[in-house]
């Protein structure tokens, strides 16, 4: 589902969809945008400070003329695609997964709505973009 984050006092909104980008966006709205460089979890401080919304939201700031500028996270499908595909079954926080405990729950999660047939280990061991 598609959010935003709007801050009203530099009139800036920020359209985003998980997975294309949207933790390097909360950074850069917090520390350069906000300038609070002391946030651990800048997701959790800009919904704690009222700056996010459901996208089914906008209408009001937008109609209003209260949003001067915009920001729309994007990404390639396939880029996105093969990363989470890397991420979730090839090689997880820089470790290769070999056993199907060391899967992360959403790997998981897949493999048993589809089955536990396929076997991945070591196949795709040092797999990466420029490999695709």
């Amino acid at each position: 589902m598609a959010r935003y984050y709007y801050i009203p006092n530099v009139r800036l909104c920020c359209l985003w969809i998980p997975k294309v980008g949207c933790t390097t966006l909360c950074h850069w709205l917090v520390r350069d945008i906000l300038g609070n460089t002391t946030a651990i979890r800048p997701r959790n401080y800009l919904r704690k400070q009222g700056f996010r919304y459901e996208f089914s939201q906008i209408q009001s700031p937008y109609s209003d003329g209260s949003i001067e500028e915009f920001v729309i996270t994007t990404r390639d499908p396939y880029d996105r695609f093969a990363s989470c595909f890397i991420n979730k079954f090839i090689n997880r926080s820089g470790q290769a997964i070999l056993k199907l405990e060391n899967m992360g729950e959403g790997g998981q999660d897949i493999l048993r709505h589809v089955g536990s047939g396929f076997n991945w280990k070591g196949r795709f061991v040092g797999i990466s973009f420029s490999n695709l």
